[in-house]
C-alpha cells in the first residue's frame, strides 16, 4: 500500500508543480519503513523533486 501511495504522490506532485509536465515512468522505488501506522491514524504523503533532467527525475517521497 505505501509503495503505491508513494508512486502516486510523486506523479501527482509533478502534475501540480510549476515545472512543465514530463511523462513519468517509475524506474526504481526504494522503501524504508521506519514505523507502523495505527488504525485510525491520518496518513499523508509529500514528494519533493531533487533534480530534473531531460529524461530522469530524482524524487524523495515521505509518508507521515
Amino acid at each position: 500500500f505505501f509503495a503505491t501511495l508513494a508512486d502516486i504522490a510523486i506523479g501527482k506532485t509533478q502534475c501540480w508543480s510549476e515545472i512543465s509536465p514530463i511523462p513519468l515512468v517509475t524506474t526504481s522505488l526504494k522503501n524504508d519503513y521506519l514505523g507502523a501506522a495505527q488504525l485510525g491514524e491520518w496518513i499523508e504523503a509529500a514528494a519533493n523533486f531533487l533534480g530534473i533532467g531531460r529524461d530522469l527525475a530524482l524524487v524523495n517521497c515521505y509518508i507521515y
